[in-house]
């Protein structure tokens, strides 16, 4: 099977085609604001209210980390409302409007329309409640990325999305969005919605907030780091047992250009694979090599009669 991206490889794609949306971090300035954009983003991604404190707690620094730790160990837990209440009390003016409010007359506005567009694709369509949504010759996809930080997940992503590799690409935070739509020789288009998820210990509690519900999942791990191949397991493991029971899932070997440092084996990674039932490539986002590869499989696995 052979694909080619809806826009001349590897040209970047247009702002207006690719999103890519972080969880904001407020350090004490402009709450409402911050506020508002947390609110777009619980909206795109689903966030239940139960989730939403937890998943914020994360992305608060300075002063408004110190004053949560505070609001916590008087208080205990919150929920969502009491706690925007209180941010918008302690850092924000003695009037302000409405937030909540306010965000349903921000979704009326081009940035609002990105939440009412992923509404849609989570409301209707065979398969929607496993991330993979269709109608005749169009099939939406959620996809997520997992594995230990620094394994290049973040470069596979921004390869195969706008054909780029960026050696000192930061560490994310939380996780960020993007979308690549391909189109295939009988004019089927497929959009993957990828969440590439941040590594980082301190964010491993978040992870099932991105892949609830994901169609997808690529566990990655780096071909000259044992420790992210043990990790990579770990992801496996809670993917079998929380993610969406049909999900199709992928074990990638990254940065196999760097072969002369090679400590995991290439058959170790297939043994894996065979075992739990998911397909094994090795792929390097700095050379390209295997990158649209990857998401051919999943083209072919998602093009079966059950996604149709």
């Amino acid at each position: 099977m052979t694909f080619q991206s809806t826009k001349p490889y590897p040209q970047p794609r247009t702002p207006n085609s690719t999103l890519k949306l972080h969880f904001p971090k407020f350090i004490g300035e402009d709450p409402i604001g911050w506020i508002y954009r947390a609110e777009q983003y619980f909206e795109f991604q689903g966030i239940v209210p139960t989730q939403r404190v937890q998943l914020a707690s994360f992305h608060l620094e300075g002063i408004a980390l110190q004053w949560h730790r505070r609001i916590v160990k008087v208080k205990g837990p919150v929920n969502w409302t009491k706690f925007t209440t209180a941010l918008l009390r302690h850092f924000g003016p003695t009037e302000y409007e409405n937030p909540f409010e306010a965000l349903t007359r921000l979704k009326h506005t081009t940035t609002g329309l990105i939440i009412a567009d992923r509404t849609s694709v989570r409301s209707g369509g065979l398969n929607s409640e496993n991330g993979g949504v269709h109608d005749a010759k169009n099939l939406r996809v959620k996809l997520v990325l997992l594995g230990d930080s620094g394994v290049g997940k973040s470069c596979i992503v921004l390869r195969f999305v706008r054909g780029q590799f960026d050696p000192t690409s930061k560490v994310t935070v939380g996780a960020s969005f993007l979308s690549q739509t391909i189109a295939l020789q009988d004019s089927t288009t497929v959009k993957f919605e990828i969440w590439d998820t941040a590594g980082q210990e301190r964010y491993a509690a978040l992870a099932p907030l991105y892949y609830r519900g994901a169609a997808v999942a690529v566990v990655v791990y780096d071909i000259t780091s044992p420790e992210s191949f043990t990790k990579a397991q770990y992801w496996v493991k809670e993917l079998q047992k929380h993610g969406s029971p049909d999900i199709v899932m992928a074990l990638v070997g990254n940065k196999a250009d760097l072969q002369e440092k090679r400590e995991v084996l290439v058959q170790d990674g297939i043994d894996y694979a065979e075992k739990n039932g998911m397909f094994f490539i090795e792929t390097s986002a700095k050379t390209a090599d295997n990158i649209n590869q990857l998401f051919e499989k999943f083209v072919a696995s998602l093009s079966m009669p059950s996604y149709r």
